[in-house]
């Protein structure tokens, strides 16, 4: 009996984990760079300290300045449902209706559709209609 609750627990405590499910996207990346597609014109953004995580379905912008869903698959990424968060952690589930708060991180739609240009397990370049988004893992 004992034997069975030890191997139960286990299972229990093993299930409850959230494993990461996306490879090499999954954890925090720091923005280095943002080109405008349009004119070729490259920001480096490496100073200014934007980041972006990403866990299970959910991308989160600087420590819960915003945060939405994501799909991911093969060589595309789907960011939708912006909403905003606060500093002390606490999503507060506004929705966001226009991406002006967006634009520093090189989002420019509330619903933006990347390629996947490089996923490595330290750089990422996602491209949009707009911008193309350099990364390094942090």
């Amino acid at each position: 009996m004992k034997k069975l609750f030890i191997i139960s627990l286990v299972f229990l405590l093993a299930a409850c984990d959230k494993v990461p499910i996306n490879g090499n996207l999954d954890g925090m990346w720091q923005l280095m760079a943002i080109q405008d597609n349009a004119t070729g014109r490259v920001s480096n953004m490496k100073n200014n300290r934007l980041y972006y995580s990403f866990q299970l379905h959910l991308v989160e912008l600087n420590d819960n300045e915003a945060f939405a869903h994501f799909s991911h698959r093969n060589d595309s990424i789907v960011m939708y449902d912006w909403c905003y968060g606060n500093s002390d952690g606490n999503s507060v589930n506004v929705k966001m209706t226009d991406a002006i708060a967006l634009n520093k991180f090189g989002l420019y739609e509330l619903r933006d559709s990347f390629k996947v240009e490089v996923l490595t397990s330290e750089k990422m370049q996602l491209s949009s209609r707009k911008a193309t988004l350099s990364f390094r893992k942090f």
